[in-house]
């Protein structure tokens, strides 16, 4: 009798280790990216959230955005950027899956894809809870939401950190059975983004001589004037210089401002976590906990057969 209570307790174990990890089916890897490296107090910067490394297709996403406004303007309707039609797209390589409609800080029960809730009972201590259902669930790596921060005026140089992030971030997926469906969540995932911030003008050598040339093309300018530099550069300055500057002044000004601001705009990619491991790495600890039962079975069995 105790051999059988011994037998049927260790299945009891290993069955509902077996059944713990059915949630760790939906996995995705939650990333930030930003359309530029460096801005100036005053600019804009587009912020791109995506997902990534998707397991199964996802039929909607809820979490919390939350921004630093020492730094950025306030959260508002005016951030969401939309196409010429007022929708929110959802895109991949392959091209836009989704055009969402939106609903901002509404007062009342909406039908709208995308809803930004800021009322207190909603955000829990956070500036928005955002939920997206998509019409058409994405499994390829997407762009769900783009946001257009805006750096205030008046900001010095330097790096502004974790002045933007996503956190408590879960995706969800329905899978259809014959009669039911069922949900599968992901784990929680949060990210962040930096910006750096660089008021100065672009280094450009023909500056130094104050003409305030805004020298954006190749002016090939081969200016042999009589001191009156006739530049095609709009050069304010009719050289009223208090020195009679009876020079011929030969103006060989090539200026050849090829202005090599290359802008190489990598993408400021941040943060791409997922809390915890989820998928086949969770199977792990229960299969080697599975097979230490299996092994104290076997020794509970084999000494009850001896006695």
């Amino acid at each position: 009798m105790k051999k059988k209570l011994f037998l049927m307790f260790y299945i009891l174990i290993v069955l509902i280790l077996l059944c713990t990890n059915v949630f760790a089916i939906l996995t995705t890897d939650l990333e930030i990216t930003t359309d530029k490296t460096t801005v100036k107090a005053g600019e804009d910067v587009i912020v791109s959230i995506s997902l990534k490394n998707i397991s199964n297709p996802i039929a909607s996403v809820q979490g919390y955005l939350d921004i630093d406004e020492t730094y950025l303007n306030s959260i508002s309707k005016d951030m969401i950027v939309v196409n010429n039609d007022g929708k929110i797209e959802v895109s991949s390589s392959s091209g836009v899956s989704n055009t969402l409609s939106f609903a901002y800080a509404p007062t009342s029960l909406v039908d709208s894809d995308v809803i930004f809730n800021t009322s207190e009972s909603a955000t829990n201590g956070h500036d928005i809870f955002f939920t997206e259902d998509f019409k058409t669930n994405i499994s390829k790596d997407s762009v769900i939401l783009k946001l257009k921060l805006t750096v205030k005026s008046g900001i010095s140089n330097g790096e502004l950190k974790k002045v933007f992030s996503i956190s408590n971030l879960v995706a969800e997926t329905t899978v259809m059975g014959s009669d039911t469906s069922t949900s599968e969540k992901s784990q929680e995932m949060a990210a962040d983004i930096s910006i750096t911030v660089n008021n100065n003008e672009p280094n450009n050598p023909d500056n130094n001589n104050n003409n305030n040339n805004t020298n954006t093309d190749n002016n090939n300018n081969t200016n042999t004037d009589s001191n009156t530099n006739k530049n095609t550069n709009i050069n304010t300055n009719t050289n009223k210089n208090t020195n009679t500057n009876k020079n011929t002044n030969t103006n060989n000004n090539t200026n050849t401002n090829t202005n090599k601001n290359t802008n190489t705009n990598t993408d400021n990619t941040v943060s791409g976590t997922r809390i915890p491991a989820t998928g086949a790495k969770t199977i792990i600890i229960p299969a080697i906990i599975i097979c230490l039962i299996g092994f104290i079975s076997y020794k509970k069995y084999m000494s009850y057969k001896d006695v």
